[in-house]
C-alpha cells in the first residue's frame, strides 16, 4: 500500500528573538513540501531576509543589527508534493509580531 500524507504549512504570528532559547527564531514549519523560499519584508516593503531552507528562519536581524519591534509581513512561496502528478505551486502570505 503506497499512502499519502498530504502537505502541511504553519507559521506563527510571533516570536521574541530575546536569546532565551525559547521562541527566538520566527521560522515556518511544514512537511510534504519542496522549493521553498522564505521572504520578510518591514513596513516600508523593504526585504530584510530570505531563505531558502525551511530549517533557518529569521533571527530577527537585519544588517547585523537587532531589528526594532514591529509587525513584519512574510511570503512563503513552495510546492506541495501530490501523489498523481507534478508538485502544485503555492504561496502564503502573512504578518509575524517581532516582541523583545
Amino acid at each position: 500500500i503506497n499512502e499519502f500524507c498530504p502537505s502541511h504549512f504553519y507559521a506563527p504570528n510571533a516570536f521574541t528573538p530575546d536569546e532565551d532559547g525559547i521562541n527566538d527564531v520566527f521560522s515556518p514549519r511544514g512537511h510534504n513540501l519542496s522549493d521553498y523560499t522564505l521572504l520578510i519584508y518591514n513596513r516600508w516593503g523593504e526585504l530584510i531576509f530570505e531563505s531558502n531552507n525551511i530549517d533557518i528562519g529569521w533571527d530577527g536581524t537585519y544588517m547585523g543589527n537587532e531589528a526594532q519591534i514591529d509587525v513584519y509581513v512574510w511570503k512563503a512561496f513552495y510546492s506541495v508534493n501530490h501523489p498523481e502528478g507534478e508538485p502544485v505551486k503555492k504561496q502564503s502570505v502573512g504578518r509575524v509580531s517581532l516582541l523583545r
